[in-house]
């Protein structure tokens, strides 16, 4: 059967309609096709090209986005900052600048950075802040190598393994604090206040921990909730396995109990 619209030869589905036709009739009123948009010419003067938002061509509507002006460009120095020796530092302190604390006259302006810090004095040596209180800038920066360096023909995996073990070891307190707070959701201070209403000792048995480990006594271990996730308190090395080997069941506990009665 023909529809009643476009006469094609489909199976009508709504008042002598096909479904496409109905369709548009449903929606628009009508079952004539919507006329395709004409497409104008850019705002901006002198622009021949067409328009795909705010009433700017493509181009200009990226400067505006940028710059806030669609007569801005590319910067006249871009070449020479991309060139210079410093502009890969530069470029990864913009682009970390939540993760590192550097002044902002360093962030807005490259060759203010560049101007303050002068020359690298080796391929190998890297920026780093002489006071770790203060944010990177003019008076608070030194030029270091780094703890490892890569070797020669050493994958980046092998390299990274390597690095890790090394920062771990001489940066222990910073990463025991990342660790709390990745596993547990616990800050430093946290941590230490929950120590102190326990007089640093074990929850459990009300001993201080004992377990040494290349020479120095490990902290408390956070006992938590596997369910929930909630915090229950510090305890020893060997009372946290306990728990642990006995998988929190209280059952488990009061037959052990029962056990050592008999």
């Amino acid at each position: 059967m023909s529809c009643g619209s476009c006469g094609e030869n489909k199976k009508i589905v709504a008042r002598g309609l096909c479904r496409a036709c109905y369709g548009r009739w449903y929606v628009k009123g009508t079952t004539d096709y919507a006329p395709k948009p004409v497409k104008k010419a850019c705002s901006v003067g002198g622009c021949k090209s067409l328009v795909v938002a705010k009433g700017m061509c493509d181009k200009h509507y990226r400067r505006v986005k940028l710059h806030g002006d669609p007569s801005i460009g590319h910067s006249p120095d871009r070449g020479k900052r991309s060139k210079h020796p410093l502009y890969g530092t530069w470029k990864h302190f913009r682009r970390f600048k939540g993760r590192y604390a550097v002044c902002d006259e360093w962030v807005d302006d490259f060759w203010t950075f560049v101007f303050d810090v002068g020359e690298r004095p080796g391929d190998k040596y890297r920026l780093y802040t002489a006071d770790e209180n203060k944010p990177l800038g003019p008076d608070n920066y030194v030029w270091k190598r780094s703890l490892v360096e890569k070797v020669d023909g050493e994958d980046d995996l092998t390299y990274q393994a390597r690095a890790n073990k090394v920062y771990r070891k001489a940066r222990s307190e910073e990463f025991a604090g990342y660790d709390l707070k990745r596993h547990y959701g616990l800050t430093k201070e946290e941590y230490e206040a929950l120590l102190e209403t326990q007089d640093h000792k074990c929850g459990i048995c009300g001993a201080e921990e004992t377990l040494e480990i290349n020479g120095k006594t490990v902290r408390l271990s956070v006992d938590h909730c596997h369910e929930t996730g909630a915090i229950r308190g510090l305890l020893c090395s060997k009372c946290n396995q306990g728990l642990g080997c006995f998988k929190d069941s209280e059952d488990l506990l009061k037959k052990a109990i029962q056990y050592l009665k008999r």
